[in-house]
């Protein structure tokens, strides 16, 4: 690459207006990621906010099918029960899940779907940068980059803040610090990742070292894991806490009772979104991308070109066991559901003109 840039990580709450229209969308995938899919009798969904989609890999004729909805810059999607709902540029929008619907409906909106996901209300926050979000107690839960808190949703307020990094004063507009993720435990958060501990006036953008990042406890308030290269998508799974090294390319462990902490895996790219579906992981990587507004990743040293892709890693013995790799113009994964008991779901987008006739009551 030219000597005047160098690689950092997807750009972040920079507004996107390209046409996305004609974007290359392939994929390809190994064997064991379409049989991880027919055997679980599932589907995987992923956001793009680059792309504009949330992307759904399901199954058909023994094939990868892709279902690709329009979505404004897409990027903390949590699904509960009969609820799929997904963090935008402006907006929380909820679907809802039916499994069965009328012959007559069906064939009225052309249906051919063991699942569909309808819009059905969204709430309004205005650009505050929302990334994570998770259903818990109270309501649903997420991050808010751009204040730099994580809050909850009130019909009157854009949002209502309830936590915010101990280093800071209170909520504040200019997302110095990059708060962008965060781990449930019992229905609260409990854990949460930053770029660094910057209140006003500083920015993690304007450190010479990238190595800034921190893994904070919540509802202890302390930093748990420190020295982290963007970190993102942490999650609690029996009674650990997986972070993603994203700078570093790296999948870590955290152990609240031993303290202590290991790298799991690596992978030839920018690792974000992780989720835990039986004793897999499910784990994405994000192309690096080109810039000359800070120092070079770690993981951009290593190799020459990065992958935007989905593994499925065994947690038995940490090996990865299936992949599914974006071939064309997907660069950015942002966050990874499962979507259970459905290997051909459809989920109608706000402009789907399907949604004008159907109706459920």
């Amino acid at each position: 690459m030219p000597e005047s840039q160098t690689a950092v990580g997807p750009e972040i709450g920079e507004r996107n207006n390209l046409p996305t229209e004609n974007y290359d969308f392939s994929s390809s995938a190994t064997p064991s990621f379409l049989q991880f899919l027919h055997f679980f009798h599932i589907s995987v969904a992923v956001t793009s906010y680059d792309c504009q989609r949330l992307i759904v890999l399901r199954q058909k004729n023994e094939s990868i099918d892709t279902l690709l909805v329009p979505v404004a810059r897409p990027r903390g999607l949590a699904i509960q029960d009969n609820k799929l709902t997904i963090a935008t540029y402006t907006e929380i929008i909820n679907y809802y899940r039916y499994d069965q619907l009328s012959a007559e409906m069906a064939a009225k909106i052309d249906l051919h779907s063991d699942a569909l996901f309808v819009p059905r209300n969204s709430h309004i926050t205005g650009e505050i940068n929302a990334h994570d979000i998770a259903w818990g107690e109270g309501g649903l839960w997420l991050v808010n980059s751009r204040f730099s808190c994580i809050c909850t949703l009130q019909p009157d307020l854009s949002f209502k803040p309830r936590w915010w990094p101990m280093f800071l004063k209170g909520p504040t507009g200019d997302g110095a610090a990059h708060l962008n993720c965060m781990a449930m435990l019992d229905g609260k958060p409990a854990y949460a990742t930053c770029f660094g501990s910057f209140a006003e006036g500083r920015s993690w953008r304007d450190e010479a070292s990238l190595d800034t990042g921190l893994l904070i406890d919540v509802q202890n308030n302390q930093v748990v894991m420190e020295g982290l290269c963007m970190p993102h998508s942490p999650k609690v799974h029996e009674g650990k806490v997986y972070v993603c090294n994203s700078g570093y390319g790296t999948v870590m462990c955290y152990d609240p009772v031993t303290k202590t902490v290991e790298t799991l895996l690596e992978v030839q790219g920018f690792t974000r979104a992780l989720t835990f579906y039986q004793h897999y992981m499910i784990v994405c990587c994000s192309k690096f991308r080109v810039s000359d507004r800070a120092s070079p990743l770690p993981i951009a040293l290593k190799y020459q070109e990065s992958h935007a892709g989905i593994y499925i890693v065994d947690m038995t013995d940490v090996s990865i066991v299936a992949y599914c790799r974006f071939d064309g113009d997907v660069s950015q994964l942002y966050d990874v559901a499962v979507i259970e008991q459905s290997i051909q779901p459809e989920i109608l987008g706000l402009q789907d003109p399907r949604t004008t006739e159907l109706f459920v009551f």
